[in-house]
């Protein structure tokens, strides 16, 4: 189905259809990854091999027939076991455009993204199908119109298929913590003293100091 010849990463994207992006890795023995996050979902399947999939708190060994997916901005990282062979595909879609094919598919009440509390996939016919669709992405002999009628039936399959799962509840940040994040996005570029972050946000600079404000 995928040759697992050869170590250069091959991308796929196509200016008709900005909201999605491949690559394929053939031979990922030497590809290490630090913990990171993208402003995209992710969806990935692992073609050959074996490797490590840590996802936020958890960590989790896959292999081939295996899927993973990762919701923009969850920490994750996908790396190699002891120097074994592995391969894979992954597919970035962008977090707006499937928020409206879920919302047209019924799934959400509204097309906003909300996060998918799945991790890991493994369920034969989804992979089948995902790999089909990485296979007409890269064929450059198929028409964009095809490309584009895969894509959106693999993923919708896929999102039907997930729409079992519970919704993700995450914990609720403080809005002192808030208050740090929305200043550090502001003023990133600039030299930021621990005094300053405790003036914007009511902590103290002791080891467990507690907040003097409140929201």
């Amino acid at each position: 189905m995928f040759s697992s010849t050869g170590s250069s990463p091959r991308f796929w994207r196509d200016a008709r259809m900005p909201y999605v992006e491949l690559r394929h890795i053939s031979d990922a023995r030497q590809i290490c990854y630090a913990p990171h996050s993208h402003s995209h979902w992710s969806l990935g399947a692992v073609t050959a091999g074996r490797s490590t999939f840590c996802y936020r708190d958890a960590s989790y060994r896959i292999q081939a027939g295996d899927m993973v997916m990762m919701n923009p901005h969850w920490v994750h990282a996908c790396n190699p076991i002891e120097s074994q062979p592995w391969a894979y595909l992954m597919l970035y879609i962008d977090a707006e455009w499937l928020s409206q094919l879920r919302y047209q598919l019924g799934l959400l009440d509204a097309p906003e993204w909300q996060d998918i509390s799945t991790a890991v996939v493994t369920q034969p016919n989804l992979y089948a199908e995902y790999c089909d669709m990485a296979a007409c992405l890269l064929d450059d002999q198929r028409a964009i119109g095809d490309k584009q009628m895969v894509l959106r039936e693999c993923l919708s399959l896929m999102m039907q298929a997930l729409a079992q799962d519970p919704p993700v509840i995450l914990p609720q940040v403080s809005c002192e913590l808030e208050k740090i994040a929305a200043y550090l996005r502001v003023n990133f570029a600039t030299d930021i003293s621990l005094e300053r972050l405790c003036q914007q946000s009511g902590y103290n600079a002791g080891i467990g100091g507690n907040a003097s404000g409140r929201c």
